[in-house]
C-alpha cells in the first residue's frame, strides 16, 4: 500500500488523533490525504482517478466548470477587439473590473451572509466554534470583517484585474505569443485544463516563499492574522502577495496562449481561494439536503492555525515534510522541524 493511501482503521485513528489535538473543534472523520494523492496509490486505482478528475469538487466538477464558463462569457462580451486592447484606456478596462468586483462581492458575500451573518447552521461542522474577531487591535480598525473588505478591495481585486488587462494589452500588441481556437483548438483546450497544475505550481512555490522570515513579516502576515479564517479572507492580503499569487498568469504570456486562457487562469485562482477559506468543513444550506457540499479544505485550516505547514495541501507538501494531516504525530512532525530551523511559533 501507498503511503498516501490509508486504511479504514487508520481514518478512524486519525479522527481520534485530530480531536485530541484541537478540542472542541469539528475535524473530518476520514483520513486526511494530499491533494492529487490519487496518482501515486500504488498499485493503481482507476476509481481514485475517476473521482478526482470526474466527482464532486474534483479536479472539472463543479467549481473549474463554472468559472470556465463565467471566463468565457466574459471573454466573448466583455474582452475587446485587439486593436482596442493595445491601447490602456478606460472604456475597455473598466468592465472588466466591474466583473471582478461583482464577483467576489457575490460569491464572498453570499457565504459570508449564509454562514457567518444568518448563521444557517450554526456551528455545526465549523473547524473553529469561535466567530471571527469584532474587536482585536491586530485587524485594521480593530474588526476582522472590515480588514478583510479592505485589503480585498483596495489590494487583491485592483492587483488581478491589472495582472488580467496586462495580458490582454501583452496579446493584442503580439508581445505574447497568440494562437486563435479556430486554428488550434485541440491545443487551447489542453492548454485550458492545465490550468489547475500551473495554478499549483505557482500557489505552492509563492506561499512557501512568502512564509521566509522578512517575507512573512511584512507581507504575509497580512493574511495570517485571520487564523479563524471565513470567506472575506480568501483576498485579504498585502498588495506583493497579491501579485505573486496571480503571478500564475505569467507562463501563459511566454507559451502560445489566447486571451480566454488569461481570463480563465485568473478567475480559476479566485475559485480556489474562497472554499479553502469558508471555516466549514461541511456546507448544509437550509434544509434542502442536495445544497450539502463538502468543502474538502481542512488541510488550509491548519495552515492557518499552525502556519508552517500544508502551503498547498497537495502531493508537493507530502514529498517536501511539510504535511500535516491534524494528527497528534502529525504536529509533532512539524514542531520538531521547525525547532530544527529555529522558528518559533
Amino acid at each position: 500500500m501507498s503511503e498516501l493511501a490509508a486504511s479504514p482503521s487508520t481514518a478512524c485513528d486519525r479522527a481520534a488523533g485530530n480531536a485530541k489535538l484541537i478540542k472542541g473543534d469539528w475535524v473530518p472523520p476520514e483520513a486526511l490525504e494530499p491533494a492529487w494523492a490519487a496518482f501515486f496509490y500504488w498499485p493503481p486505482r482507476p476509481k481514485a482517478l475517476l473521482r478526482f478528475f470526474f466527482g464532486w469538487n474534483g479536479y472539472l466538477w463543479p467549481r473549474p466548470i463554472f468559472y470556465f464558463g463565467l471566463a468565457w462569457l466574459s471573454w466573448a462580451y466583455l474582452t475587446p477587439e485587439r486593436s482596442v486592447a493595445s491601447e490602456i484606456s478606460f472604456p475597455w478596462i473598466w468592465p472588466i473590473w466591474v466583473r471582478n468586483v461583482v464577483m467576489v462581492a457575490a460569491v464572498a458575500g453570499f457565504w459570508n451572509f449564509v454562514l457567518y451573518g444568518v448563521k444557517t447552521q450554526g456551528t455545526q461542522y465549523k473547524y473553529n466554534k469561535r466567530w471571527p474577531d469584532g474587536d482585536n487591535p491586530s485587524f485594521f480598525l480593530h474588526n476582522q470583517l472590515l480588514d478583510n473588505l479592505f485589503y480585498t478591495f483596495v489590494s487583491a481585486v485592483p492587483i488581478f484585474t491589472a495582472w488580467e488587462i496586462f495580458g490582454i494589452w501583452m496579446q493584442a500588441n503580439d508581445y505574447s505569443p497568440t494562437v486563435s481556437w479556430e486554428e488550434h483548438p485541440i491545443y487551447l483546450t489542453c492548454l485550458l485544463l492545465l490550468i489547475p497544475v500551473f495554478h499549483l505550481i505557482n500557489f505552492h512555490l509563492t506561499h512557501w516563499l512568502i512564509h521566509w522570515g522578512p517575507l512573512y513579516r511584512w507581507v504575509h502576515s497580512v493574511h495570517h492574522r485571520n487564523v479563524n479564517p471565513g470567506p472575506w479572507s480568501a483576498l485579504s492580503m498585502h498588495p506583493v502577495e497579491a501579485f505573486l499569487t496571480f503571478a500564475s498568469v505569467a507562463p501563459y504570456l511566454v507559451i502560445p496562449s489566447n486571451e480566454l486562457i488569461i481570463t480563465a487562469a485568473m478567475l480559476f485562482n479566485y475559485a480556489a481561494a474562497t472554499p479553502a477559506h469558508l471555516g466549514f468543513g461541511r456546507v448544509v444550506v437550509g434544509p434542502l439536503e442536495w445544497l450539502t457540499d463538502a468543502t474538502d479544505n481542512y488541510y488550509h485550516y491548519l495552515h492557518h492555525r499552525y502556519h508552517e505547514c500544508n502551503y498547498s495541501g497537495s502531493v508537493f507538501d507530502k514529498w517536501f515534510g511539510t504535511w500535516h494531516d491534524g494528527t497528534v504525530e502529525a504536529h509533532e512532525r512539524m514542531k520538531a522541524r521547525i525547532k530544527k530551523r529555529n522558528l518559533v511559533r
